[in-house]
């Protein structure tokens, strides 16, 4: 079993159509805990997301606010053919198109993505890929198709990334990124390097199986207090978040289909935030 292929998955359980996520800051009366409303001087971030009955995203819509003054609406759309995505909206709030991708496959294999700004071409990406499908080159262009940079990728006989090339729009080698893996019994190492240069650690605990990650801890060797622990339960919901000046907790409440529909936040065993869950089946 390839240990350094598993990637952290949270799971839905049964036939959803739609999420709808609001946050609200706490009344905290004695111990009794209840949304506050209307949200008080935080930062809240309320979704709602629709899926086709393949499971996949076909519209996501992302409120930002801040101090009920501020508030950010973007609108995501996806359009997919045979299960890839083929088309991607950005709208604002006032329904403008900001950004629009295309995907191109061949042999289904993603080739080529256009990025367009306000509707105007702003980019374009290429895909080479090896004999087992490996990307080895992303080339990305302006709108005069003309190079800006290209990343070359390299792997290891288990298909792991170990090397990313960085070069310039001439050609030029700027950089690289080096991926370095360790595996010991249920749990896998991973260190990221930029010029021979140590930025980062991510070690992960899996379960007995191998099925579900339990732990993950991320240590950034640029920062001193670099250091974050995210514990899961086996459906992949955040149990835990432990820094070395923080600890961030959450507490669930479930539906019948165990599916969470109430989150509670504590930052430093203080309540914070609740999270409330409308989920629509099909």
């Amino acid at each position: 079993m390839n240990l350094a292929k598993k990637k952290y998955k949270h799971t839905l359980n049964c036939n959803i159509k739609t999420i709808i996520e609001k946050s609200y800051s706490i009344n905290n009366n004695n111990g009794i805990l209840s949304k506050a409303e209307p949200k008080r001087e935080i930062f809240t971030y309320d979704t709602m997301t629709n899926y086709n009955k393949d499971g996949l995203i076909i519209e996501k819509q992302e409120i930002t606010t801040l101090n009920d003054l501020n508030e950010i609406v973007n609108t995501f759309i996806f359009e997919y053919l045979n299960n890839k995505i083929s088309k991607e909206y950005n709208y604002s709030k006032d329904g403008n198109i900001k950004e629009s991708i295309f995907y191109f496959y061949n042999n289904n294999k993603l080739k080529s993505k256009n990025i367009y700004d306000n509707n105007k071409l702003k980019f374009i990406e290429e895909y080479e890929y090896d004999k087992q499908d490996l990307l080895l080159k992303l080339t990305k262009y302006n709108n005069h198709n003309k190079i800006i940079h290209t990343r070359r990728f390299s792997y290891d006989k288990n298909k792991n990334l170990i090397l990313e090339e960085l070069y310039n729009s001439r050609n030029k080698k700027q950089g690289q990124y080096e991926y370095k893996y360790f595996i010991k019994k249920e749990q896998l190492e991973k260190q990221y390097f930029y010029n021979s240069q140590l930025l980062k650690t991510e070690i992960i605990l899996f379960d007995a199986s191998y099925n579900d990650i339990k732990i993950i801890k991320h240590i950034d060797h640029i920062n001193p207090y670099g250091v974050t622990i995210t514990s899961f339960d086996s459906k992949g919901n955040i149990l835990e978040e432990k820094s070395d000046d923080n600890f961030i907790k959450y507490e669930y409440s479930f539906d019948q289909k165990c599916n969470w529909v109430k989150r509670i936040e504590f930052n430093n065993q203080i309540p914070k935030l609740i999270v409330e869950r409308d989920i629509i089946y099909f």
